[in-house]
């Protein structure tokens, strides 16, 4: 061994038929590493195979003069309690209270993308027939790492997220953390690929990246995404398997049902519609539901819901309802760039007609 160069860190040898070989030694090049060794690994390795500081690569200096910090543990969510052994979910987890519903979908919806997957998707395990929902979106607060499915479940069918998850959210006050560090977004992004954790080879993604660009950039996204700035309020909760609304809600009083509709009524409409479409619960009556998309900000209804109450006594989506009582039936004002959003929302078809705002 050749004095203060150190010994060699990468070895290659190429034998070729019938008997010759060539061999390829380098002392510059980093291990590819299955368990990256400690800080008194790399001072060993210095203090039996000495170096001149020319002949030591960063890499080697950085690993024996840097304490290295734990790399942080990242909990994947599980969708559900378990499967049948007919593949069916099991769902023992408690739900998530109406009141608390719009908080938790905006934590699982805005916190940093680490992963969008355009093509695919998943299916609907709990749908009556294979449905396919499409593109995946991997989302982390820096603990936790979860994919869209999980509010997928959570608005469709009041699927509450992993249990562990879910007291995650309440801890931080359902408020996702204003910056994610590098290393806690390549470690989550590793977890949810199932590639091996590895110090020096985290992973990364282009949506990582533009995340870090933003933050370098003081321009990190603290609200939510376009594609998820708004919640939809649904009109029945379900369907029977003959196509028939189910309506499982608790009427309202005469009195709040006027301070209701009042708030349905000065919602700003943002996409407008043609014609009226058949009473759903009514189906002999002409044609007399309207349609469009009106906001108040946070979420997005349509007339449908309205006519529903007016007609029918029909109460509004429970987490909605919930949110309405918050603001104590008082509508928030609504910027244009709000409303601009709330149409590409709804319509993300370019030849959608957003609503006119004079």
């Amino acid at each position: 061994m050749e004095p203060g160069v150190g010994i060699w860190t990468y070895f290659a040898a190429l034998f070729t038929y019938p008997g010759t070989y060539s061999v390829k030694y380098d002392r510059e090049r980093e291990p590819d590493w299955f368990d990256y060794p400690t800080q008194e690994d790399f001072q060993t390795e210095l203090a039996y195979y000495p170096r001149s500081a020319d002949a030591t690569p960063n890499w080697l200096q950085r690993g024996a003069t840097e304490e290295q910090q734990a790399l942080p543990t990242i909990t994947k969510s599980k969708l559900f309690d378990g499967m049948t052994p007919e593949r069916k979910p099991v769902i023992t987890r408690p739900p998530v209270p109406a009141e608390e519903v719009p908080a938790v979908l905006a934590y699982l919806r805005t916190a940093p993308t680490i992963q969008v997957v355009e093509s695919g998707g998943f299916y609907d395990l709990l749908a009556a027939k294979k449905e396919l929902v499409p593109r995946t979106v991997a989302r982390t607060d820096g603990a936790w790492v979860w994919l869209s499915s999980v509010a997928y479940y959570l608005e469709k069918y009041g699927v509450a997220p992993d249990p562990g998850l879910m007291a995650h959210i309440r801890a931080n006050g359902f408020q996702v953390p204003a910056e994610v560090p590098e290393t806690n977004l390549r470690v989550a992004y590793a977890v949810i690929t199932q590639e091996k954790v590895r110090r020096h080879r985290l992973p990364t993604s282009p949506e990582i990246q533009t995340y870090l660009a933003e933050v370098a950039a003081g321009k990190a996204a603290a609200t939510p995404s376009q594609s998820f700035d708004f919640f939809q309020a649904r009109v029945f909760d379900g369907r029977a398997d003959d196509g028939a609304p189910v309506v499982h809600r608790e009427p309202l009083t005469s009195e709040e049902k006027e301070r209701v509709i009042a708030y349905l009524v000065a919602g700003q409409v943002v996409l407008s519609g043609r014609g009226r479409v058949p009473d759903q619960l009514d189906p002999e009556q002409p044609r007399r539901v309207p349609v469009a998309w009106l906001t108040d900000g946070t979420w997005l209804w349509q007339p449908a819901v309205r006519y529903y109450l007016e007609k029918h006594d029909l109460a509004p989506d429970p987490a909605f309802l919930a949110h309405i009582r918050r603001h104590q039936y008082q509508p928030p004002a609504v910027t244009e760039e709000i409303k601009q959003a709330a149409a590409r929302a709804v319509a993300p078809n370019p030849t959608a007609r957003p609503a006119r705002s004079d």
